[in-house]
Order: C-alpha cells, then sequence, then structure tokens
C-alpha cells in the first residue's frame, strides 16, 4: 500500500507490474494492484515469473508490447529479481523500477551492477533518525564495525531485543507462551521505530520510507517528508514519557 502511495506521490499515472509468482513477493503484487486501482493509478501490464528462471527477455518484450508506462513494480527475490533488472535495462527500459523490501540490499549492486541505478525500494530503517535510540545504535555500530548499520542489522537487532522484552514479560521461553505475549505487545520502542502488533502476528503502524540506489549505495528520497514524520515520532515519544511520569511510570 505504501508502494502505490509513493507511486501516486510521483505522478507515475501508468505502471507495469512484474513479479515473482513463487514467493511472497506474489501477495504483495496483489495488494499493490488493488491501492493502486483505489488511487487511479492504471496497471498496463501484469507479467509473472519463477524465480528459478534466468532468462527473461521473452516477458519483458512481452511488457514492453503491452503499452508505455511511467514505472515499473517488480515484485522479486535476489538474485533472480537483479537479473531482471539488468535485463531491463538491457533491453531499453529506462524509467524507474520500484521494488519490494526484498531488494534494500547491498547484493542488489553486486549482481545487476550499473544496470541497477534508480532503482527505488521501500525500507522501514533511516539511519538519521533523531530519535535517541536510532542514534545511539548507529554510533555503537559504527564504533564496532567502522560503517553504518543497514536495514537487515538494525532489524536484527531489534528482533533479538523484542524476543527478549517478550521472554522478560512473559516469563517464559517456551515458543506457543512468547507467540502469545508478542501479539498483544504495543508501541515497543526499537531502532527502526514503534512495534505493535496484530493478533494475526502482523506488525501494524511502522514508518516506511524510501530510497533509491546510486553508484553502489541507497540515497534517501522525499528527505522532507521523512523529517516530518521523524519530527513526529519524537513528539509522540515526548508526549508517552510526559504521561508516564505523570503517572509514576
Amino acid at each position: 500500500r505504501e508502494i502505490a502511495a509513493f507511486a501516486h506521490r510521483r505522478k507515475y499515472e501508468a505502471v507495469a507490474v512484474v513479479y515473482d509468482s513463487e514467493s511472497s513477493e506474489k501477495r504483495i503484487a496483489e495488494v499493490f494492484n488493488e491501492q493502486a486501482d483505489d488511487l487511479g493509478i492504471k496497471i498496463v501490464a501484469e507479467k509473472s515469473y519463477s524465480g528459478w528462471e534466468d532468462d527473461f527477455r521473452e516477458l519483458i518484450a512481452d511488457t514492453i508490447r503491452e503499452g508505455e508506462f511511467d514505472a515499473v513494480f517488480l515484485g522479486g527475490i535476489l538474485p533472480s529479481a537483479g537479473n531482471m533488472i539488468r535485463q531491463m535495462r538491457e533491453m531499453g527500459i529506462s524509467v524507474p523500477i520500484i521494488g519490494t523490501g526484498v531488494l534494500d540490499s547491498p547484493e542488489l549492486w553486486n549482481i545487476a551492477g550499473k544496470a541497477a541505478q534508480e532503482t527505488i525500494v521501500p525500507t522501514v530503517f533511516d539511519p538519521d533518525q533523531p530519535r535517541p535510540l536510532t542514534r545511539n545504535f548507529v554510533k555503537r555500530f559504527k564504533s564496532a564495525f567502522s560503517f553504518e548499520p543497514d536495514t537487515h542489522a538494525a532489524q536484527g537487532y531489534d528482533a533479538i531485543r523484542v524476543l527478549a522484552r517478550a521472554i522478560e514479560e512473559s516469563g517464559s521461553a517456551q515458543p506457543m507462551v512468547v507467540s502469545t505475549t508478542l501479539r498483544f505487545l504495543s508501541n515497543w520502542q526499537g531502532v527502526t521505530g514503534s512495534y505493535s502488533f496484530q493478533r494475526n502476528g502482523n506488525i501494524t503502524g511502522k514508518s516506511i520510507f524510501f530510497k533509491v540506489l546510486r553508484e553502489g549505495g541507497f540515497e534517501f528520497l522525499e528527505r522532507e517528508r521523512i523529517e516530518d514524520i521523524h519530527l513526529f515520532e519524537v513528539l509522540e515519544e515526548v508526549k508517552k514519557s510526559n504521561l508516564r511520569g505523570r503517572g509514576g511510570g
């Protein structure tokens, strides 16, 4: 849904959708289609492929023949998605390619090389967040490893901490007990923002940011919008802290 909203903000009026039919990216493509339709974005073409394939030229040619489009939504996993991007560029597709969070990885550049230029991906982690928890994590990580943490490092760190919180809160390490505890966890603060779980185990309420791959590294887009989101999050934290203080917590 956030990817469709991003495409709408960028005024992409027509989009081609390509996805891996044998991965969870298929469901993401379906949700994107639904939201894009609600926002008035025209789906010019919808093509699926299998991750075990390595030659996508016929699929790409068919996509091009469907009509003109302003962007491509690519729901795929690496390495096949990287090969798809490389072949799309080789066959003349020059419009922005928007991937999913799976492509938020330096491996994309290693696989597709310069063809991956201008590929856009969503992420839940911005290392420039002003929140003290995030700033401290980035500082400690850089001190230990001499480079900035990426999304996977931040999510791995949060995963261990939220698991520890559930074990401490439930007083048990049994999977069923921990799972039940997590499903009722709300507004837990991690380095990627707050975590609230739904009954089905999904995380809700996360802020989604977008970045573009350039010269082997990612650059954040919509920086002004991100700063507004970060300011809101900081103010919310201050508000909650003040409420806990008044309540003696």
